[in-house]
Formats: structure tokens, C-alpha cells, sequence
């Protein structure tokens, strides 16, 4: 055994391990004469193994050409996902869904007339803390200069129009504001490295709020890629964010998340995602 196992990660033997229900003193011995990261990774295991049952789709068109159609049969398999997740007290307050997409860029043309081509501007999504309209002006005014001082110019906001009917008592009591914001390189060095300087941008943002009690969430941050998620059921996804309706919402792939419904562990902390 150890000859086959030599190679393996500590990962895959602990699926090996926890599949095939190696639970006899045998194999607690056979186990324990690997390496002691093994052992303690088999012991973090329960605690952990919740993370593996998640409901993950993708969907990509063959011709590279954009259509609203992906997005249509995504969050439809989306929708069909709901077994991976539960609820509890509140029917209609899910663990989380999401869904990701290339960035809609004839979407956000018919709000921006003076959009940079696609490619050379990035798009961030935020929940911002629900509170009296001049504190999401100063939101917006300090995430502005935090822009500037990265090299970046905001180009607009956009308030994103949402349904709340479909939240339930519990989602709909933590609900933020959910912005999203544009923003293009001031100089050619940040062009150049697009990308990577959005992912300074949002490690940016994410520490200059970090005393606060009440802070901005950056849900996504990317030349490339864009998020919509919540605590709303599957099938409500597309029915609380409107963009998800609109035609002219197009890309040419999506990946769909349900998430499973997450357990206590030992310590009371409940684990990540």
C-alpha cells in the first residue's frame, strides 16, 4: 500500500479513504503509517468535507460569439441546482447562489455611451452597507480617491435595479445596496498590466475599510469577469438582479454556484467557502 500511495496528495487519499469507509483498525494503522500531515488532514476532514457537496455548472458556446442564450440556459441549470443547497426557518433565504460571466459590454454601452472597448476598462461589483443616501455618497467619494491613488479614473456608478420581493425575511433584512462601478487606467503602466492592477485596486479597497464595522464587500473586481450573487433561492437569482433579463446582457460562458449549506464545527466558526 504505502508503494501506491507514495505520490499522492493528502487530498486525494483522504477522498480515497473516506469513500471507500476505511474504517477498521486495519486501515487506521495502515493510514497512520503515512506521513502526520496526512493524519491531521483526516482529522481536520469532517469538518471540512461540507465543502465538496456545492453545485458548480458551466456553460461556453463553441463560436467565441457572445449570446444571451448562454446566460438563459445557465441559470436555468442553475435553478436545477437546488438540491445542493437548503433552507432553514425561512423557505425562500438560501446558503448562497451566484453566477459568474464575461463582463456584458453591450449592457453597460447602452448606460455609458463613452465605454472604452472591452478590455480596457474593468468593472467592480460591491455591496455597500444600507444606510441614508449621503453615506453612499461618501462611500462612493472614498472609493473614488482610492481609484485615483491606484491609477485608475472611475468612468460612472451604476445602482443596480433589483427585485426584494423575492428575498426572503432573512436575506432581506442584511440586504445592501448593491453598486457596481467603472473605472479605466489613468496611465499607459496600468493598461498594460490591467488585470493585475484591478487585483492591487480591490486588495486596496478591502484594507483601507478594514477597522470599520459597517464596510464595503467586493463581490468581483475585473477587466474580464463579472459577479451577481446572494442569498435569494436559485430560481430567484435572475428575478432579483434585472440585468439577468435584459437582452442584451451576452456572453460566451457562465459558471453557475449553489452552495452547500454550511455545518458548525468544533470550534463554533463556520467554514469557509
Amino acid at each position: 500500500m504505502s508503494q501506491n500511495v507514495t505520490g499522492q496528495s493528502a487530498g486525494s487519499l483522504a477522498h480515497r479513504v473516506h469513500s471507500i469507509g476505511l474504517h477498521n483498525r486495519t486501515a487506521k494503522l495502515a493510514v497512520n503509517s503515512q506521513t502526520e500531515n496526512l493524519v491531521d488532514y483526516l482529522k481536520a476532514y469532517p469538518s471540512i468535507s461540507n465543502q465538496d457537496a456545492c453545485g458548480v455548472a458551466v456553460l461556453a458556446t463553441l463560436d467565441r460569439r457572445p449570446t444571451h442564450n448562454i446566460l438563459t440556459k445557465a441559470l436555468i441549470m442553475l435553478s436545477r441546482m437546488d438540491h445542493r443547497g437548503a433552507t432553514g426557518e425561512d423557505p425562500k433565504t438560501s446558503d448562497g447562489v451566484g453566477i459568474m460571466t464575461e463582463i456584458p459590454h453591450d449592457l453597460l454601452k447602452t448606460e455609458f455611451v463613452d465605454l472604452p472597448k472591452p478590455g480596457n476598462y474593468g468593472v467592480g461589483s460591491l455591496f455597500l452597507p444600507k444606510s441614508r443616501g449621503e453615506n453612499i455618497i461618501h462611500w462612493k467619494e472614498s472609493l473614488s480617491l482610492i481609484c485615483f491613488k491606484e491609477g485608475f479614473r472611475v468612468v460612472g456608478w451604476r445602482n443596480l435595479a433589483t427585485n426584494e420581493d423575492v428575498l426572503g425575511e432573512i436575506a432581506e433584512s442584511t440586504s445592501p445596496q448593491f453598486v457596481q462601478f467603472i473605472v479605466e487606467a489613468d496611465n499607459e503602466e496600468v493598461l498594460e498590466c490591467l488585470e493585475h492592477s484591478l487585483y492591487i485596486l480591490r486588495k486596496s479597497i478591502e484594507s483601507s475599510f478594514i477597522s470599520f464595522r459597517e464596510k464595503p464587500y467586493v463581490v468581483s473586481l475585473s477587466s474580464r469577469n463579472i459577479i451577481y450573487k446572494g442569498l435569494m433561492l436559485s430560481e430567484n437569482l435572475q428575478k432579483f438582479y434585472l440585468d439577468l433579463q435584459n437582452p442584451a446582457y451576452k456572453t460566451r460562458y457562465a459558471i453557475v454556484h449553489q452552495s452547500f449549506p454550511q455545518i458548525q464545527n468544533q470550534s463554533g466558526d463556520s467554514p469557509n467557502l
